[in-house]
């Protein structure tokens, strides 16, 4: 990423979370039911990501540009020890008081940090988790598997989530759609040749979701756990439907969010 747009980023997402206000430092109980014991067979794309990550008891995890969600959290009550940065010191001041309410502090390590530089030394971690931060730095995908190879143990892993638009023409027809609002000045969706990058140090193993689950954001006001029940239901719906779907590979290139398990090449 260029400095200018780097320096772009950390503008945006600073001015970003300093407006945030979280809610509930504290997570709440069905969230943490929902991911610390996800489904066997998950329709959400963040409960796989739970279910890949597995027994971490003990276990050395990089959280992979945190901004301001529970991620980094719920990996330490797993019971992880957890480091994590982002491009954003607003973000890390807010991940400092999820850790201290929800009582994690003692295994969460916080700092600022561009994803570019990614100053860790070989096999530093056993996982290494991402949500909806590759998107944000395109340009630097290239490069970014030859630093996160080294930095994982034997047997480690990879795990990133991220928006994806793998057919040119559903991009086409998405762009007629009204879009978000909150778009950074870098980001835009991963395509087939961004991820293709990846095959060059991983065996690469994607997970599929979010070809009608597009349409959750017209659907939800407010988190899927507190919705009405008839927006519960009809967003269940949408997703299982996608399930459907999305397990014919010829029809994988519809889905809107990839679940990338990485797993190095080890020479």
């Amino acid at each position: 990423m260029q400095p200018s747009v780097q320096q772009a980023e950390q503008k945006w997402h600073d001015e970003l979370y300093s407006t945030r206000k979280l809610r509930e430092l504290v997570v709440p109980d069905n969230i943490r039911n929902r991911y610390l014991s996800p489904s066997r067979k998950p329709r959400f794309y963040l409960e796989c990501l739970f279910k890949l990550v597995g027994d971490i008891k003990g276990k050395r995890v990089l959280v992979f540009g945190c901004g301001d969600d529970n991620t980094t959290i719920l990996l330490a009550l797993k019971g992880a020890e957890v480091w994590a940065f982002d491009i954003s010191k607003e973000a890390i001041l807010l991940q400092e008081q999820l850790a201290i309410a929800n009582k994690v502090q003692d295994r969460i390590h916080l700092f600022v940090c561009a994803a570019e530089e990614f100053p860790f030394s070989p096999n530093s971690f056993d996982l290494i988790v991402g949500t909806a931060i590759l998107h944000h730095i395109p340009d630097h995908l290239a490069q970014l598997p030859h630093q996160l190879a080294p930095a994982l143990e034997k047997n480690g892993r990879a795990l990133f989530v991220e928006p994806v638009i793998l057919s040119p023409a559903l991009g086409r027809l998405m762009a007629l759609l009204p879009g978000h609002q909150d778009i950074s000045p870098g980001e835009r969706q991963l395509t087939s040749t961004d991820l293709s990058h990846f095959g060059k140090c991983f065996r690469v193993s994607p997970y599929y979701f979010c070809f009608l689950g597009r349409l959750d954001r017209f659907i939800l006001k407010t988190p899927l756990e507190i919705a009405p029940t008839w927006q519960r239901m009809l967003v269940h719906s949408l997703h299982w439907t996608d399930s459907m779907i999305l397990r014919f590979p010829i029809l994988n290139r519809l889905a809107g969010v990839a679940v990338l398990e990485l797993s190095p090449l080890r020479q």
